[in-house]
């Protein structure tokens, strides 16, 4: 079986992304009844409990999977954005368990898009400052379509030297 590379993956989750972006300005200006959809048909789907599953389709339904299932299984709701997936991999969100999200004010900004752009949904802060770190905390709850889940460990446990006093921004 060929391995593929980190920028196959990246394709899809960015073209997912994309497709995330157009159905929210989408919903925002349609109908609440009328619903968006998002199959990837004939993927390989990486599953951590099931291994490797081949020739699967997926059903996205506002944002949520609503079917995963061999590809001559599951039937594609009408109006749907398909994406053909074959040879092509999908991947679970992915975590990053060491962040520093406000270490450097200048790129705090640019931070969310670019995990999720990158695949990442949930990530950890690693000891920063509390007061700095809540608000992005909460604005992840706030959007959480459009950031990614924000986990804090707390501040930083540190001894002599001090290491980090959390005083460069």
């Amino acid at each position: 079986m060929p391995i593929y590379t980190l920028k196959v993956i990246i394709r899809i989750m960015l073209i997912s992304a994309l497709f995330f972006a157009a159905c929210s300005n989408q919903s925002a200006n349609n109908d609440k009844s009328e619903q968006s959809i998002l199959v990837f048909k004939n993927v390989s789907v990486i599953d951590a409990a099931d291994h490797l599953r081949v020739d699967q389709t997926v059903v996205i339904t506002e944002h949520t999977i609503t079917q995963v299932g061999l590809d001559a299984e599951i039937s594609v709701p009408r109006g749907a954005v398909i994406v053909h997936g074959s040879g092509k991999y999908l991947i679970p969100g992915l975590w990053d368990a060491h962040v520093h999200l406000t270490y450097n004010s200048d790129i705090e900004p640019a931070m969310f898009a670019l995990f999720l752009a990158n695949g990442i949904t949930s990530i950890r802060d690693t000891g920063g400052l509390l007061h700095k770190v809540k608000p992005w905390k909460e604005k992840s709850k706030q959007n959480p379509k459009s950031s990614p889940r924000v986990f804090i460990a707390g501040p930083l446990v540190d001894g002599l030297p001090n290491v980090y006093d959390g005083s460069q921004n």
